[in-house]
């Protein structure tokens, strides 16, 4: 059997849809081999979460950002105990940190507020072949 493709037709700029390009959070396959639950199986909520943390580091460049539960929980479709379990697992193999801090915003104080801290460094060392040199 033969197939044979156009390639005048493949990936042509008439087949890209604007509504259809991709935006978003990566994650690289190695995560789901380094970042597993108790039985060895894919943490994928923990996995989740995590390219959320690395797609804010990258945007932004900052480690450290103000995200509550309710946020995670809307965007992932997951319960907040959810949330706050793989924080946990996540914080416990050292890839992130919680805080809590008071805000004001418009001359109003809003204490207990979250805070998530990437730890860009250790999740770097994970990486298959990475070898950290700070710039």
């Amino acid at each position: 059997m033969s197939i044979t493709q156009n390639a005048s037709v493949c990936n042509s700029a008439e087949e890209k849809s604007p509504s259809a390009s991709m935006v978003g959070n990566i994650i690289p396959h190695w995560w789901y081999s380094k970042i597993v639950t108790n039985n060895g199986k894919s943490d994928t909520v923990a996995i989740s979460l995590l390219s959320e943390l690395w797609f804010l580091y990258r945007s932004s460049g900052e480690k450290k950002h103000q995200k509550d539960y309710s946020f995670f929980s809307k965007k992932f479709n997951l319960t907040q105990f959810q949330i706050r379990s793989a924080f946990i697992r996540l914080e416990a193999i050292g890839l992130m940190q919680r805080s809590v801090g008071t805000i004001i915003v418009v001359g109003r104080k809003f204490n207990n507020t979250l805070f998530v801290e990437l730890n860009v460094k250790k999740l770097l060392s994970l990486a298959p072949g990475f070898e950290w040199s700070p710039t």
